[in-house]
């Protein structure tokens, strides 16, 4: 009875919030759903301020942008590198503990354990290994094109604040 009591009170709180908000964002309000999409565009794209000073350090801010990537991608690859690093000595633990701990009187079960960890310790070492391939592959493979900073006879120069000038952006 309580129950129902307390049912019958969140019904009737959140029932007509709900049916409000339905009727202000339904499907069919395609002009208020675009209004709101901009507004968020907005709030993330860049200022005036930073289209000016863009267009003031000319080439430097991409070759800024250039480097803060390429930081940021070396540093991603290290905390990755490190995750599984570590994730491998855990597993390495795991299976020479667990190895070790079913010898105990008691502890045999931890013999299937021990099989367990055996398959996903080499599991995961042949992804390992398979990723590295991979990578090397496309290594050798991909070729990356020439840096705005080192423009070739066949490409125009390249002038961001001129282009964010001319598309409005």
């Amino acid at each position: 009875m309580v129950l129902l009591v307390l049912a019958l009170i969140w019904a009737v709180v959140l029932v007509p919030r709900h049916l409000r908000h339905r009727a202000e964002n339904r499907p069919g309000d395609s002009v208020g759903a675009f209004q709101r999409q901009l507004s968020v565009l907005g709030q993330t794209g860049l200022r005036r301020a930073q289209v000016e000073q863009m267009g003031a350090a000319g080439a430097g801010v991409h070759e800024a942008v250039a480097q803060r990537r390429t930081g940021t991608a070396r540093e991603r690859r290290a905390a990755a590198r490190q995750r599984r690093r570590s994730i491998v000595f855990g597993l390495l633990a795991a299976v020479v503990g667990s190895f070790a701990l079913g010898f105990v009187p008691g502890l045999g079960v931890l013999h299937a354990v021990h099989l367990v960890l055996d398959v996903l310790f080499v599991a995961y070492v042949a992804l390992l290994v398979r990723s590295r391939r991979i990578s090397d592959e496309r290594r050798a493979k991909v070729r990356h094109l020439p840096s705005a900073s080192q423009p070739s006879n066949t490409t125009p120069p390249h002038q961001p604040a001129m282009a964010l000038r001319q598309y409005g952006s």
